[in-house]
């Protein structure tokens, strides 16, 4: 579903795959890039703290670095947490250029 763009039905096949596995890696890191893809940020960011919750996936690390980027971007607001990394991001970028 996602990879056609239907995020909707996408999100809902991820949802029914964590009510048989709550702890289903692919599924929750599917979930967390289909609401990337849908604007739901901070619904994304929750997704993703509890893959962290429970494992150490570069991949997600990665992808909530994206997240907050985004949330940054448009406007949405941050956790003070979120704030401290995207300050620390921003300064290092001006000192490497």
């Amino acid at each position: 579903h996602a990879a056609m763009g239907n995020y909707e039905n996408a999100l809902g096949a991820f949802d029914v795959a964590l009510m048989i596995d709550p702890v289903y890696g692919k599924a929750m890191l599917g979930k967390a890039l289909t609401l990337k893809n849908l604007q739901r940020l901070p619904e994304a960011i929750q997704v993703l703290d509890s893959i962290l919750d429970l494992y150490d996936n570069e991949n997600c690390k990665r992808l909530r670095l994206e997240v907050i980027e985004l949330m940054s971007e448009s406007g949405v607001s941050l956790p003070a947490r979120e704030l401290r990394l995207v300050t620390l991001v921003m300064v290092y970028h001006l000192f490497l250029n």
